[in-house]
């Protein structure tokens, strides 16, 4: 069987990625390229050239290539491109024109929502499923010139319409999108920003007025925990921002100007009515399909790990699944996965076992960047840096492959003893620069998780998905890693599936301490999770760690003699 080859382009507004999928008769091999670990310019949401270069795609014939942009056309923004330089020259110059809309008749689009589908059934441990699809917003109704839906599709201004939450359901062979809503965005006098009608625009909104950012639905969830509510469910959404205080909406920039704001009350209720918001109509969506019943949750709202979790809770854990990277992080690769399930490909089953969370391609070790440090191979024994772990603060850690998605799962992450007094305060003074309200993940053994939180023996939470809640009596251990609702964004590491970081927590459990670690991801609070060996160095050499596990070297600020 000669390879097959599929190619997906994300030109998303905020997160550009490329994936490749190559598939022969003895092997299934996925690589992804996020952009801005490229250019390092977070949320990058620029035209993929430095992906598409990094995959060296020119020297490859594709049996489909497939592309997506959310909101717009991937053409709109190539004549934008166009009209501001001599884009489509350049491109062909570099023997690319075949990722262009314009230049190239068989490249196919796939819409938004359904590209976030096929992501999660890449990763599916499930042979049927539901898939809920929930975001700020995806392609517009005009862009689905074909499709058909059971709830009206084509509103009155299809091209102002944008889909914001989709449930489709995948037979084993083909997926079906079974109700699709939009949203179209409107301006109000009294509100400085435009306002949409879904759960996704309206987080995001409620970000732009806590944050100044409207990026940072993260850190609304993570300060949620801090106010009160006051959620009304008998109004719409749009009534619900409109009845919000835009008048004391964050203007600054830093992390002092806002812990010093008097208005911090106010964002916290804001943020816990937002979040109350959230699971209410999550629930209200998950309710329409029958309960227990396999289904996985993706798209941006699927990074909501406290409302992921009382969802799983109440649906069985089994049964229900989110994705490693269920943002704009997974488009690409959903849709190379996509165009080989058209194609007639058969699809893959993953046993939760083995899922991993890299997707890039492999990197190539490049020990010589280090040789002006302390240098040592450490083999099997782990022992050199458990000392580390255990007489330093904090201890960097680069194995592999890096991760697709927003969080750090073994591969580019800062490990410290999560039982350190005050090591939450140490990482947001001197490497993370994080807000205080926000809390720490942590990683532990699959095999001894439910000795440490309420969940059942063998539970599975591989791409920290789920804001798990700690045991009572554990949470005096666990206080750095435990936010104030007493939940831990935590990490469950299975052998077969991250056999190298799985030994290192063997390793410290064996040396006498809990199977539990302080993870977070390798980057300064800003910056996209350091993806090659170059950027770990200049971290290394800015940061205050003296220590860094580097694969399967321990690399130390101490000079060679």
């Amino acid at each position: 069987m000669q390879a097959k080859r599929f190619l997906g382009l994300a030109k998303t507004m905020y997160n550009a990625n490329v994936s490749e999928l190559v598939v022969s008769k003895n092997s299934f091999e996925l690589k992804t390229i996020l952009l801005e670990r490229l250019s390092r310019k977070k949320w990058d949401g620029a035209w993929p050239l430095k992906a598409l270069q990094e995959l060296a795609v020119n020297e490859n014939d594709y049996t489909a290539i497939v592309e997506n942009r959310d909101l717009s056309l991937p053409s709109f923004k190539e004549e934008l491109y166009q009209k501001q330089s001599p884009f489509y020259e350049m491109i062909e110059s570099l023997g690319l024109e075949k990722c262009l809309s314009q230049r190239n008749s068989n490249l196919a689009f796939m819409g938004h929502h359904t590209a976030h589908a096929y992501s999660s059934l890449f990763q599916s441990p499930f042979e049927k499923c539901h898939i809920l699809v929930m975001d700020g917003g995806g392609s517009r109704a005009s862009d689905y010139n074909s499709c058909s839906f059971s709830q009206g599709s084509f509103l009155d201004r299809p091209h102002e319409a944008i889909e914001h939450t989709s449930l489709f359901y995948w037979n084993g062979k083909e997926l079906e999108c079974l109700e699709k809503e939009f949203l179209s965005y409107e301006n109000y006098s009294d509100i400085p920003y435009k306002l949409g009608e879904g759960i996704g625009s309206f987080y995001e909104r409620c970000a732009q007025l806590i944050f100044n950012d409207n990026l940072s639905s993260g850190k609304v969830m993570g300060l949620a925990a801090f106010g009160e509510s006051f959620f009304d469910p008998s109004l719409s959404l749009i009534e619900m921002q409109r009845k919000l205080d835009w008048k004391r909406a964050f203007k600054g920039k830093s992390k002092k100007e806002w812990q010093d704001s008097p208005h911090k009350e106010y964002w916290q209720n804001v943020a816990a009515t937002v979040q109350e918001a959230f699971e209410y109509v999550l629930g209200q969506w998950v309710s329409k399909i029958g309960h227990g019943q396999p289904l996985i949750f993706s798209g941006g709202c699927a990074l909501n790990c406290v409302g992921n979790f009382k969802i799983a809770a109440n649906w069985g854990h089994k049964n229900f699944f989110v994705p490693v990277n269920p943002g704009d992080e997974g488009i690409a690769q959903g849709l190379a996965y996509g165009a080989y399930l058209q194609s007639g490909g058969k699809p893959q089953i993953t046993s939760r076992e083995s899922m991993t969370s890299s997707f890039s391609p492999v990197q190539e070790d490049e020990i010589g960047l280090f040789a002006e440090f302390n240098v040592l191979k450490l083999g099997e024994d782990f022992s050199p840096l458990i000392k580390c772990l255990e007489e330093e603060r904090v201890v960097a850690w680069f194995e592999g492959r890096s991760e697709s998605g927003q969080r750090a799962l073994g591969h580019r992450s800062l490990l410290a003893n999560c039982s350190q007094e005050e090591i939450k305060k140490f990482l947001n003074q001197n490497i993370k620069f994080r807000e205080d309200f926000r809390p720490y993940g942590a990683s532990v053994l699959w095999e001894d998780a439910h000795h440490y939180f309420d969940c059942p023996e063998g539970f599975h939470n591989s791409f920290m998905s789920y804001a798990v809640p700690i045991k009572e009596d554990k949470m005096k251990l666990l206080q750095e890693v435990a936010h104030i609702d007493g939940t831990c964004r935590m990490q469950t590491v299975h052998k077969q599936a991250h056999l190298i970081y799985h030994k290192l927590l063997e390793a410290w459990k064996e040396a006498g301490h809990e199977p539990i670690l302080l993870n977070t991801s390798l980057n300064i609070m800003g910056e996209p999770i350091i993806e090659k060996a170059m950027e770990l160095r200049e971290f290394f050499e800015k940061s205050p760690l003296n220590s860094i596990f580097y694969n399967g070297y321990l690399i130390q600020k101490v000079k060679s003699v």
